[in-house]
């Protein structure tokens, strides 16, 4: 009998199920959309804001007041080029490790890792 409670609850509420093993939520956005908000499914406080087009990347902090946006800096990548008028970036979270962060330039394949410095705060190393 137990067995076969179990097989209808996970016939009838697969998002149930999912929700008990901490998926994130995803929305979709249109292909060609400007912007984007990025979660990290491990960490939460990792939510960035990605402009899809220049590959400005803003991370939510919270200032204890209420949260707010604050620019990641980029260094400079060498293969870094962009295409007019379309999608250029993607950010990628890991569900295994929220170090694992990387942003992407889909036309080049010039990519940046997610660093984090007592001086310079968060910052995205490129690696060449």
């Amino acid at each position: 009998m137990k067995y076969r409670l179990i097989i209808l609850f996970l016939l009838i509420s697969p998002m149930a199920f999912a929700k008990l093993v901490g998926h994130a939520q995803l929305t979709s956005v249109p292909v060609n959309s400007n912007y984007a908000i990025i979660q990290s499914e491990i960490k939460a406080s990792m939510t960035f804001r990605l402009n899809k087009h220049t590959g400005e990347v803003l991370i939510m902090l919270d200032s204890g007041r209420g949260p707010y946006w604050e620019k990641i800096r980029r260094e400079k990548h060498p293969q870094d080029v962009r295409a007019r008028g379309g999608v250029n970036y993607q950010i990628f979270t890991s569900g295994l490790n929220a170090e694992m962060i990387f942003l992407l330039n889909v036309n080049s394949g010039a990519t940046w890792q997610l660093s984090e410095n007592s001086k310079l705060g968060y910052f995205f190393k490129a690696i060449r």
